[in-house]
């Protein structure tokens, strides 16, 4: 099943594409708890964020989020949490941006080009 913070089955079907399926949901209707930020994240569940600790972890629920497009989360995620948009994942070593990109989540894609201009000036 997984070390660490890959325990979990709702996370594991997030980060392996099953986003957009019913198989995330049917978890959580089964009892997966959405606990922390990269669940949230994945699942697009941004008043699930309330009340789930914001920290250094943000950085990598971007990923989760940026790939599934899930803007709303990624714009939360960047302009509340502070999360940063040049950090690269330890799975397939791509910044948000990427994940996006791989995943044809045009509009989140383009936000987070934009956006990286941005934090680049800061």
């Amino acid at each position: 099943m997984g070390e660490g913070r890959w325990t979990s089955p709702l996370v594991t079907a997030l980060v392996f594409g099953n986003r957009e399926t019913a198989e995330a949901e049917a978890l959580v209707r089964r009892g997966a708890r959405v606990d922390t930020l990269v669940k949230a994240a994945g699942l697009g569940r941004v008043s699930d964020v309330v009340g789930v600790p914001v920290d250094a972890g943000a950085d990598g629920e971007l990923h989760h989020a940026a790939g599934g497009g899930r803007l709303e989360l990624v714009r939360y995620l960047v302009e509340e949490a502070g999360a940063r948009l040049d950090v690269r994942d330890s799975i397939w070593g791509a910044t948000p941006l990427g994940w996006a990109e791989h995943e044809g989540k045009a509009d989140v894609a383009a936000w987070l080009r934009d956006r990286a201009g941005t934090q680049e000036g800061t």
